[in-house]
């Protein structure tokens, strides 16, 4: 749960807006319903056309606001894309200053037909927490109740406005829709930050970088296995000179002479 203290003017709202960061987008969701009740006194009272909306707590007096979000947002907007909420309310009347509660509402509603009787119930779940102080009267309140607004895009379904309870002694009045002459009606004010843009594709591939430098050699690698044994080679021979008993070099070249013819031995 979240306190916020009243104590600021809204003074040049759009004016805030337009200056928000490049790309960041900011737009007012559309009021379709406002009404308030007044406790068991007036049960069946339906005062949905008034031109006030009070939060009292004798009553108890509540209030109830609904926008509709898909006239203004796109479809399927991501929860994550919403940057900020922020609901702003002119105080016209606040005779006794106090706490007050917002609240999502769970059930569908109208604002001709709503009573105190009839009157969905509240969330559970604590909601933003308001102190009004004096110096708020005839100035705006602003409340941030973006975690709301975030739980409305997660599931539309559950978008049934919100509500404004009392929290302790508290009487104020805000100006709603009706209010022609002062033309304040509430408003319902969303940032929405920038998508993301399409991935571009590969860029242009550089240049070559510069030849590394050399490393040092490496280890010796280990000796290789034997390799096969090779084909026997020529049979070399000596043959000796004719008439020479002495054995000269032998050969095996065929085109070889021969020596000459030696003398005849003696006869005995």
């Amino acid at each position: 749960m979240k306190t916020v203290y009243g104590m600021g003017v809204w003074a040049g709202a759009a004016a805030v807006l337009l200056h928000e960061p490049h790309g960041v987008q900011a737009t007012q969701a559309l009021l379709v319903d406002d009404a308030r009740t007044l406790g068991a006194l007036h049960a069946r009272v339906r005062f949905g056309a008034g031109s006030g909306l009070e939060v009292c707590s004798k009553g108890p007096g509540r209030v109830y606001l609904r926008f509709d979000l898909r006239a203004v947002l796109p479809e399927a907007l991501r929860p994550e894309a919403l940057g900020k909420a922020t609901l702003r309310l002119y105080v016209r009347r606040l005779p006794v200053p106090g706490p007050l509660e917002v609240r999502a509402v769970k059930a569908p509603w109208d604002e001709r037909s709503i009573t105190h009787v009839s009157a969905p119930e509240s969330a559970s779940e604590a909601g933003e927490l308001v102190h009004l102080e004096a110096p708020l009267q005839r100035r705006f309140l602003a409340v941030d109740v973006t975690a709301l607004v975030v739980g409305w895009l997660r599931d539309p379904s559950s978008n049934h406005g919100l509500v404004l309870l009392p929290a302790g002694e508290v009487s104020v009045a805000f100006d709603s829709k009706e209010a022609l002459v002062a033309g304040h009606a509430p408003v319902l004010d969303l940032v929405l930050l920038p998508s993301p843009g399409v991935d571009g594709g590969p860029g242009i591939a550089g240049p070559a970088g510069p030849a590394g430098v050399v490393g040092p050699a490496g280890p010796e690698g280990a000796p290789g296995p034997a390799g096969p044994m090779g084909p026997p080679g020529p049979v070399l021979t000596r043959v000796p000179p004719r008439g020479d008993l002495s054995m000269g070099p032998f050969t095996n070249d065929p085109q070889a002479g021969s020596g000459p013819r030696g003398d005849a031995g003696v006869v005995f």
